[in-house]
């Protein structure tokens, strides 16, 4: 038996215009994604799990189911906003599948899927579960992690998940955790994660979740479609937001929080009119963080929905209790997580 968990993530700066090649800033929350592998004596597999669902079958059977795209895994049609049902395990049997074709499997397993991530958006909940599975069928069955083959494999099933497109920053942060700014580049055709690892300190911030649920797949298309439309205005914005986050990253490594609040209120503006991708419940919680005196807060991840991320002054409790109360007062979900913890790892 093997137990491994690894961590979802969150967008400091930079969503959306990391899929279009510029740089995003990110860490790696206390929130994990964890996977229990017990093997078997026979060639059954079953995946169970309270948030994502259940489902058995055998390795012959995962060996040979194909997952070529994103319509592959909502088969149904493009009208069905979101996966249903036992079709939100589709991205767990391309995984098992992908991973017993490169290195076998032998006989089967039970695996039991726990997590901490948040399942309403923003978070990554889905590559913190992809990345943990395959961690564990790893540790199983090749006897290591292996950290450096996992990237290839998580960005292209979160190009599935997310409706053809996806940043590849987020699987990077939840195999190596800590912070990251990272970037996605294209090298002899294929996606290559550029990401340099940044030297800082875990520390606390305040998410605020407003249970609306949103999906990726719609957002990242939705962005797709504007730029499509009007390239200029749109690469002019993901340029804008790209020069936020290096000023991010001078503000983290300077110790600079105020000023790093600041970027993140104007990457949430860009976010919110340029881009069109937050919500009124976020914008919301925003807002209410901001005059509860937070250094700075945004909208994180995809949009429409989903969760915002607060920066306060690290020394000062009752700011940070104040802000956790006025969220809730306002209809969100708050509570306080520490950035910038490990990796995908085996648990003891």
């Amino acid at each position: 038996m093997v137990k491994v968990s690894a961590p979802g993530n969150v967008f400091f700066l930079g969503e959306h215009a990391v899929v279009y090649g510029r740089p995003a800033l990110i860490g790696a929350p206390d929130r994990r994604t964890t996977v229990v592998l017990t093997p078997r004596i026979d060639g059954r597999i079953t995946v169970v799990s309270p948030s994502y669902g259940d489902f058995e079958n055998t390795v012959a059977g995962l060996l040979a189911s194909q997952f070529p795209d994103a319509r592959s895994y909502n088969p149904r049609g493009a009208e069905i906003d979101a996966l249903s049902g036992d079709e939100l395990m589709n991205p767990a049997r391309d995984i098992i599948g992908e991973f017993g074709r490169r290195y076998g499997l032998g006989n089967g397993f039970d695996a039991e899927v726990s997590s901490t991530v948040a399942r309403c958006g923003g978070m990554s909940s889905s590559t913190a579960f992809s990345v943990a599975l395959w961690g564990a069928l790893s540790a199983q069955f090749r006897g290591d992690l292996y950290k450096d083959d996992i990237w290839p494999v998580a960005y292209q099933i979160n190009v599935k998940i997310h409706g053809g497109a996806a940043s590849g920053a987020e699987a990077n942060s939840s195999i190596h955790g800590g912070f990251h700014k990272a970037r996605i580049e294209t090298v002899d055709g294929k996606p290559v994660a550029r990401a340099e690892k940044l030297d800082l300190q875990p520390f606390a911030v305040i998410v605020g979740e407003t249970g609306v649920r949103t999906q990726t797949k719609k957002t990242v298309p939705y962005v797709r479609e504007g730029w499509t439309n009007a390239k200029d205005a749109y690469e002019a914005v993901f340029t804008e937001i790209g020069k936020l986050v290096e000023e991010g990253v001078n503000a983290l490594n300077e110790g600079e929080d105020l000023y790093l609040g600041g970027l993140m209120n104007e990457d949430h503006e860009l976010l919110r009119g340029e881009l069109g991708v937050s919500h009124p419940l976020l914008n919301r919680l925003v807002d209410t963080a901001r005059s509860q005196g937070a250094y700075g807060a945004k909208m994180c991840g995809g949009g429409k929905g989903g969760l915002m991320v607060a920066l306060v002054d690290p020394k000062n409790e009752e700011v940070a209790a104040s802000v956790i109360k006025a969220l809730q007062d306002v209809g969100g979900t708050a509570y306080k997580t520490i950035l910038g913890g490990e990796g995908l790892r085996i648990e003891q």
